[in-house]
């Protein structure tokens, strides 16, 4: 394996990032498809856009793998608690954004 600079290392991670948010063919077949199902299933089927269907993706830093790490940890207490009987008494809060 070979030794890549920082510098590459960031370059390669920004390329990646944008050719994760560049949606390539199939993606759009995928996002026509599930936009009509949702056209089908909706009230007002003229306000569903295909932009909607865009999943973005972004790199996780450490700082935020460190806090899902916490989340997980808060969700196996609570749900080892809720089985045992045992009730938590503060309120886990989604935190990811």
């Amino acid at each position: 394996m070979t030794r890549m600079s920082h510098r590459e290392y960031m370059t390669r991670m920004a390329w990646i990032q944008k050719e994760l948010n560049t949606p390539d063919r199939t993606d759009f077949y995928l996002m026509q498809v599930a936009q009509e199902v949702r056209r089908v299933l909706h009230k007002k089927p003229n306000t569903v856009t295909l932009d909607q269907f865009k999943i973005k993706f972004s790199l996780q830093t450490a700082r935020s793998a460190e806090t899902d790490k916490q989340q997980k940890i808060a969700w196996s207490k609570h749900r080892w608690m809720s089985a045992v009987g045992s009730k938590i008494k503060r309120v886990i809060k989604n935190e990811r954004s």
